[in-house]
C-alpha cells in the first residue's frame, strides 16, 4: 500500500462516523453512505479492478469510469439539494401566511387599538 493509498482510505473510513454524528439522515441515506465510502475505498486499494470493471462496462480507463461516477452523483446531489430548498421555501411561505392571518386584525381593532393609543 503507498503512502497515498493509506491517507485516503483513513479519510475515507473517517468521513463516515462524522456522517453519523453531523447528519440525522434517514437509514436509506446511511446506507448509501457506508456503501459509497466502501465503494471508494476498493477503487483506492484496487485501481487495477478499477480499470477491467470499466473495460467491461464500456469505458477505457479506470480514471473515467470513476469520473463518470462522480458526475452521476454530483448531479443527483444537486437535484436533491434543490428539491430540499424547494420544499423549504414552500413550508415557510406557509408559516409566514399562516401567522399573518393569525394576526390579522380587523378595521375596528385596529381602531380602538389607535384611540387606546391617544389617550
Amino acid at each position: 500500500m503507498s503512502v497515498i493509498q493509506f491517507i485516503l482510505v483513513v479519510c475515507l473510513t473517517a468521513t463516515i462516523p462524522v456522517y453519523f454524528k453531523q447528519f440525522r439522515t434517514l437509514m436509506r441515506d446511511r446506507i448509501v453512505a457506508c456503501a459509497l465510502a466502501l465503494i471508494a475505498v476498493f477503487f483506492v486499494l484496487f485501481p487495477g479492478r478499477t480499470t477491467a470493471i470499466a473495460n467491461i462496462i464500456g469505458v477505457d480507463r479506470g480514471t473515467d469510469l470513476v469520473l463518470y461516477m462522480f458526475i452521476m452523483l454530483f448531479i443527483f446531489a444537486s437535484i436533491l439539494m434543490y428539491s430540499k430548498i424547494t420544499m423549504l421555501e414552500e413550508r415557510q411561505v406557509e408559516l409566514v401566511r399562516m401567522l399573518a392571518i393569525r394576526d390579522a386584525s380587523t378595521p375596528e381593532a385596529r381602531q380602538a387599538a389607535s384611540e387606546k393609543s391617544e389617550v
